[in-house]
């Protein structure tokens, strides 16, 4: 390991802010603290925890996955029937809003065309 030249103690003492500072991050410090900040930083993207493949910040992770993630798992409120996110989105709107009978007796034939689109 060789020690850290003037001009790179300089550099690496610079104070920075956090590269999503315009999103809201109020974070800064030193250059050579940037990384461990961006661990941590409720701003900065990562993986879906549930592999969808999309870059989520951690703020927004669990309403990603609550919400929008297409491999989140929903359960129609009317006939308990579980979907992934993507089936589900694929519901008509007009559908959701039907009585849980309506929706019982609808649940064979949408099965089918959900497995058609997806």
């Amino acid at each position: 390991v060789y020690p850290e030249s003037s001009s790179q103690k300089t550099i690496f003492s610079s104070v920075v802010y956090c590269i999503h500072r315009k999103e809201g991050c109020e974070w800064n410090g030193e250059l050579r603290k940037l990384k461990a900040h961006l661990l941590s930083c409720s701003l900065d993207a990562i993986p879906c925890r549930m592999q969808c493949g999309q870059q989520v910040s951690r703020l927004a992770h669990d309403d990603h996955g609550r919400n929008f993630c297409p491999n989140r798992r929903q359960i129609c409120d009317y006939c308990q029937v579980e979907f992934n996110g993507l089936q589900y989105d694929k519901i008509p709107n007009l559908f959701l809003l039907l009585s849980r009978r309506v929706c019982n007796t609808w649940n064979y034939r949408l099965m089918g065309a959900i497995k058609d689109a997806v």
